[in-house]
C-alpha cells in the first residue's frame, strides 16, 4: 500500500493503529452478567423485559447459571472500590483483616496484561496493591469497548447508587451486587419516579432477586428509617449481640415514636449532645427498657443482677453496653448515616482512631473495667457467710450478684451493698420484662450475629469460671 503524500511516516502509523481499533471495537459486544441461583429462569428474564425492554438484552440458560447479554455497550457502568488511600476508609480494618486471614498474599508485578497471574484469584486479590492493578487495567479494557467506569476514592456503595440515580433520568436502571448496603441507600434515596432496581445475585441455596426500592413502602416510616435502621443493627463496623434488623424493625412498629430518633441522625450538623441524647433513648428501647428509664448503666445493671438469679453464667454480651461504648457506638452511626447522605466528616473525631495508618473503631474510653471488680468473685454461701465464704477469703465484702445472700442480712455484708426491695420490680409494674428482646431470636438474626463483630462489648471481660 502507497503512503499518501501528504502523510508522515508517524502520521500513517497513527492512522492505522487507529482503523484498526476502531475496527475490532466495532465488532466486540459488552461483556456478559453470568448470575448463578436462579430456579426459574423463564421468571427472572421476564422481570428483566418487564424492567428495561425486549430488545436491549438476550438471555441464556445453562444448567446452574443465567447468562445476560446486553446488546448495548452504553448499557452498562462499571463502578470499582477505591484502595489507594486507607486512612479515610472505615471498612479498611475488615479488608485488613481479611487478607492476613489468607496465606501467601503476595504482590504480583504485570509485565502485561495478558501474563498468567502465578496463583489463585483469593489470593491475589488479598492484596490491595494487586487489586488497584487489576482495577486500572480493567478500566482501559472497558474503554476500548465503549463501556463507562468509574472508580470510587474508598468504599464506592454512594458512587454506585448515585450513577444509577443519574442513569435512570433517561432509562430504567438495574444495579448488580451483593451488598446489602446497595439495597438500602437505594430505597433511602430514590422515589418512586424514579426507575431503579437492585439485583442481587444468588448463591448456593439462595435464589437470585430482584428488589425495588418501593420493597419498604409497607412498613410504617420505612424510607425514612432506613439507614438509620441499617447503621444502628451493624454493618460492617460494629453491632449488638442479638440485636438484628428484623427485631428493631419490629421495634419501629411498636414505637412509632422512635422515629422521630431517626430523623434526628439525618440531620447535617447534628450536635453531638443530641446524637448521645436521643441515640441512649434508643438502645434503651432496642433493650426493652420502660421508657422512665434514662440511665443505661443502671439499667445494665438491674439486667445483670436479674440474670444472676438463675445460678447459671452470665453471657456478658448479652448485657445493654456502658454508656461510653454506646457513645462511641453512636458516633460512628451517625458518621456513617452521613456519609450515606452525601456530607463528609472527618471519621476520626467519630468514633474512628488511626492505627498503624489504618482506621479502627473506638470499643470506649473507659478501661475494660473498676479494678475492684475484675478481683471480684462471687460466693455461693447458704449459712450466714463465715469463714469460709469465698468473698471473705480474699477480703471482698458480699455483693448483690452472690448466690444466697445478695450482699444483705450475712456476716460478711456491706452498708453500701443494700438491695432495692423492689428489684424484681424496680418500676413497679409486672408487664416490664428486661428480658423481652434477648428472648426474641430468628434465623436472619443469628445468621447475622454468626458474620459480623461485636465489638460494643470489649470493654466487658469474660469470665469462664
Amino acid at each position: 500500500m502507497e503512503q499518501s503524500p501528504n502523510l508522515s511516516a508517524e502520521d500513517a502509523q497513527t492512522s492505522l493503529t487507529e482503523t484498526v481499533a476502531n475496527t475490532i471495537t466495532k465488532h466486540i459486544i459488552p461483556p456478559p452478567i453470568f448470575i448463578k441461583g436462579v430456579d426459574d429462569f423463564p421468571g427472572v428474564c421476564t422481570e428483566l423485559i418487564d424492567l428495561i425492554g425486549v430488545d436491549n438484552f438476550h438471555c441464556k440458560s445453562s444448567a446452574d447459571r443465567l447468562k445476560i447479554q446486553t446488546a448495548n455497550p452504553e448499557s452498562y457502568v462499571v463502578v470499582f472500590d477505591g484502595y489507594d488511600d486507607t486512612s479515610k476508609n472505615i471498612k479498611a480494618m475488615e479488608q485488613r483483616r481479611r487478607c492476613e486471614s489468607v496465606i501467601g498474599s503476595l504482590e504480583v508485578v504485570f509485565i502485561d496484561s495478558t501474563m498468567t497471574v502465578p496463583t489463585n484469584q483469593e489470593t491475589f486479590l488479598s492484596n490491595r496493591f494487586n487489586k488497584n492493578r487489576l482495577i486500572r487495567t480493567l478500566m482501559q479494557k472497558l474503554g476500548l469497548v465503549k463501556i463507562k467506569s468509574k472508580q470510587a476514592k474508598d468504599d464506592a456503595d454512594v458512587l454506585i447508587v448515585e450513577t444509577a440515580i443519574e442513569e435512570a433520568q433517561t432509562k430504567n436502571t438495574i444495579i448488580v451486587g451483593e451488598d446489602v448496603d446497595l439495597l438500602v441507600l437505594l430505597i433511602s434515596r430514590t422515589t418512586s419516579r424514579e426507575q431503579v432496581y437492585f439485583l442481587k445475585p444468588g448463591k448456593g441455596k439462595i435464589e437470585t432477586k430482584i428488589y425495588s426500592p418501593d420493597c419498604m413502602d409497607h412498613y410504617n416510616y420505612g424510607r425514612d428509617i432506613i439507614l438509620f435502621l441499617h447503621a444502628v443493627t451493624g454493618c460492617d463496623t460494629s453491632t449488638f449481640f442479638n440485636k438484628g434488623k428484623v427485631n428493631v424493625l419490629k421495634l419501629f412498629e411498636k414505637r412509632p415514636d422512635l422515629t422521630k430518633i431517626a430523623e434526628i441522625f439525618k440531620t447535617k450538623n447534628c450536635p453531638i449532645a443530641d446524637i448521645f441524647k436521643h441515640g441512649l433513648q434508643f438502645i434503651l428501647a432496642m433493650y426493652g427498657a420502660p421508657k422512665n428509664e434514662d440511665s443505661i448503666d443502671n439499667y445494665r445493671c438491674l439486667t445483670f443482677a436479674k440474670l444472676t438469679r438463675n445460678n447459671k453464667p452470665v453471657k456478658l454480651s448479652s448485657l445493654p453496653p456502658t454508656t461510653s461504648a454506646a457513645q462511641q457506638h453512636l458516633l460512628r452511626v451517625y458518621y456513617q448515616i452521613q456519609v450515606w447522605l452525601g456530607n463528609t466528616l472527618n471519621p476520626e473525631q467519630w468514633g474512628w482512631a488511626m492505627n498503624d495508618n489504618i482506621l479502627e473503631p473506638v470499643t470506649t474510653l473507659l478501661p475494660p473495667a473498676p479494678e475492684e471488680l475484675l478481683n471480684m468473685i462471687f460466693c455461693n454461701c447458704t449459712k450466714g457467710c463465715s469463714t469460709n465464704c469465698g468473698c471473705r477469703k480474699i477480703g471482698v465484702s458480699c455483693s448483690i450478684i452472690c448466690g444466697h445472700c445478695r450482699g444483705q442480712s450475712c456476716l460478711n455484708s456491706s452498708s453500701s451493698n443494700s438491695l432495692d426491695q423492689n428489684i424484681d420490680d424496680p418500676y413497679g409494674y409486672e408487664e416490664i420484662n428486661p428480658l423481652d428482646c434477648l428472648a426474641e431470636e430468628n434465623d436472619d438474626d443469628e445468621h447475622q450475629n454468626n458474620e459480623e463483630q461485636d465489638i460494643l462489648m470489649q470493654d466487658i471481660p469474660s469470665y469462664d469460671e
